[in-house]
């Protein structure tokens, strides 16, 4: 029989999203309509209604997706501005009813459940004042009593589910609209060219579909672009947002091609990269597993007039941030760098691998293709360029420091302050990366109240206000204007790398740590809360607040004496070694620890914490101990 007390945080069902991005054409008209608002089956790019993102009144500095140039959707001042005609959406702060404490008959809770296996915890939820209740102390094992943990102390403002839900599906049909008349535009470009006849009116009527198409990408890219800074996310709405920005840009490059050909200014024919597994950290010489793919994209009539000539060759970029000390980093060897081809037009690196390190520097890849004109002339195409990457020559010592950079490139670029929301969407997008964990549907995301509680513990007196009389006051709420700078980040990184580091590398942590037998973000006065009622032998297992990648013990022990009947204990390095192994192992020696606390969730009530018998609970990743050959020995020592 276990124990249960409610984790006070509301539980959203989080709904999976289908692959809306399939090729199949839509019947769709571009053009502008009577009220002089831009029509895509209907659709209007403002809007009218409470769903969509109001750029109107909002310049934002935003940054483009797969190393692209801004240049298209920047003012003079460097910043994106929208447009009257931009999309809106109700950025209406609400907050659900206040959490009751009471869990309901605790007797056994059948219907709980490990994080594995719900896909209802969500950092989507909005938190009010209100909503912070009592923390009783955690019941003996078996007394079948309510039991709930300590609420956040900072509450986060957001923007509801549903509208969020509304807003990507609108993006979703847009995206779908805007590949339907790239798809128009490039049919009737070809019958235009193809002629041989000059018609001024056909060429305007196709720069003015241009110009429009142009308007609603640039528009649905600002929109998502701000979604992602002003709203929490959940993570299959993370990875969404992302695939759209993705998806919107390639139909811009191909757009950009016909536009180009129409006006004759240069060569309509480009490499994009439309598949990268980056930014990530990457391992030297050894193959990097998921594929990088290259599209060969032209005008409508260019590849008639020019043919590939050879294969697609992948070349390094060093920016000048790759320098060291005074060194700089000269070169970084690469093996399988070329790829054919194929008829479809796409280009595949399955294989690639360098034979160097970055020294915990990014670098980027640009690829390179020939091209042959009827006349025998060569004219060679590039692609944009990848996202950065870092090569390490030991993954175990330095990815704590390369996977910094790759962060604050992701958040920052060259920004120095972003906002509280937009670094949350980024750190759940990479923390689930780095956890190996399926970003539409993990097992256990940073929730809410995590994220809350690394703001109280890691940024929040960094960005109080000063007060009268020299005092700090941290802001009362979290919302969309809360900001966190450049230096905050890095000086967090210094603690939350390490921790995710030891999840991701050390043997048995990652699966205690998914299945929630390691609590985490728990401070040390929240674990004795949590285990104030507790029986001797009850422990709980958190994050040490100070010392980054290091974990600490909250234990029940049997003193007599109130002020030390709850320990704590630093787990040492030497606790984790030679014979003892593991973490599991070493807490399956300590008979003083009976019981485990563990993190589930439970269909009516959302996270929940409970008491599991400690060897039940890790007895599988106890380290197997070879059995010794005992024939012609007594089994005991007998008087």
């Amino acid at each position: 029989m276990s124990d249960f007390f409610e984790d006070p945080r509301p539980d959203f069902k989080r709904q999976r999203h289908d692959d809306l991005f399939a090729d199949e054409p839509l019947p769709t008209d571009f053009g502008m309509g009577a009220d002089g608002n831009l029509s895509m089956s209907g659709i209007v790019t403002n809007m009218g209604h409470e769903t969509l993102f109001d750029l109107s009144s909002t310049s934002m500095n935003v940054d483009m997706p797969l190393g692209a140039s801004q240049a298209m959707f920047q003012n003079n001042n460097g910043n994106l501005n929208g447009s009257s005609g931009a999309m809106k959406i109700d950025m209406k702060e609400q907050s659900p009813p206040p959490v009751s404490a009471s869990v309901g008959s605790p007797q056994s809770h059948p219907h709980a459940s490990t994080p594995q296996h719900s896909s209802s915890m969500s950092p989507m939820s909005s938190m009010s004042p209100d909503s912070s209740v009592g923390a009783p102390p955690l019941a003996s094992p078996g007394s079948g009593a309510d039991l709930v943990p300590p609420s956040m102390q900072t509450p986060m403002e957001n923007t509801p589910v549903a509208a969020l839900d509304k807003f990507i599906s609108d993006c979703q049909q847009r995206l779908a609209d805007i590949r339907e008349e790239v798809r128009k535009i490039g049919w009737a470009q070809s019958q235009y060219l193809g002629s041989g006849f000059v018609n001024k009116a056909e060429s305007a009527t196709l720069s003015l579909r241009h110009k429009t198409l142009r308007q609603a990408i640039e528009q649905t890219t600002t929109a998502i672009f701000a979604m992602q800074s002003e709203a929490l996310l959940n993570p299959s709405l993370i990875e969404l947002s992302f695939t759209l920005l993705r998806e919107l840009y390639l139909e811009r490059r191909q757009l950009d091609m016909y536009e180009i050909e129409v006006s004759g200014n240069g060569l309509p024919a480009s490499l994009v990269v439309v598949q990268q597994p980056f930014p990530r950290c990457i391992t030297y010489r050894k193959v990097i597993q998921s594929p990088i793919i290259i599209k060969f994209i032209s005008g409508s009539c260019t590849k008639d007039k020019f043919k590939p000539s050879g294969k697609v060759t992948a070349e390094v970029v060093l920016e000048e941030y790759a320098k060291v000390g005074k060194r700089r980093l000269e070169t970084v060897e690469m093996k399988n760098g070329d790829a054919i081809l194929g008829e479809d037009y796409l280009a595949s690196f399955n294989d690639l691998i360098f034979r160097t390190g970055t020294r915990k520097k990014s670098i980027q890849l640009r690829f390179n293709l020939e091209l042959k004109a009827a006349d025998g002339t060569t004219q060679k195409i590039e692609s944009n360029l990848s996202e950065p990457f870092v090569v390490e020559t030991n993954a175990g010592i330095q990815w704590v420091d390369a996977e910094g950079v790759l962060l604050l490139h992701e958040t920052f670029h060259s920004q120095s302050e972003i906002t509280w929301y937009k670094f949350c969407n980024v750190l759940q997008k990479r923390y689930l990366k780095a956890t190996k964990q399926d970003r539409m549907t993990p097992i256990r995301e940073l929730s809410l109240q995590d994220l809350s509680w690394l703001w109280n513990t890691k940024f929040a007196f960094r960005s109080s206000t000063p007060q009268p009389g020299g005092a700090l006051s941290p802001p009362a709420t979290l919302s969309k204007r809360t900001m966190v700078t450049l230096e905050q980040v890095k000086e967090f990184w210094k603690w939350f790398g390490p921790t995710v580091h030891r999840i991701k590398f050390q043997r048995h942590l990652s699966p205690l740590w998914l299945q929630g037998f390691i609590c985490g973000f728990v401070s040390r006065h929240e674990a004795m809360v949590v285990l104030q009622n507790a029986s001797p032998g009850t422990f709980l297992l958190r994050f040490s607040e100070q010392v980054g990648g290091s974990f600490a013990i909250t234990y029940v022990s049997d003193s007599s004496n109130a002020d030390q009947r709850i320990r704590h204990y630093l787990i040492k390095g030497d606790d984790l070694s030679g014979a003892k192994k593991s973490l599991a192992d070493f807490l399956g020696r300590e008979e003083m620890f009976t019981n485990i606390v563990q993190i589930v969730t439970h269909p009516q009530h959302g996270r929940v914490y409970q008491q599991v018998d400690k060897n039940s609970a890790l007895q599988k990743y106890y380290s197997r101990q070879k059995e010794q050959n005992t024939f012609g020995y007594d089994g005991s020592i007998r008087r």
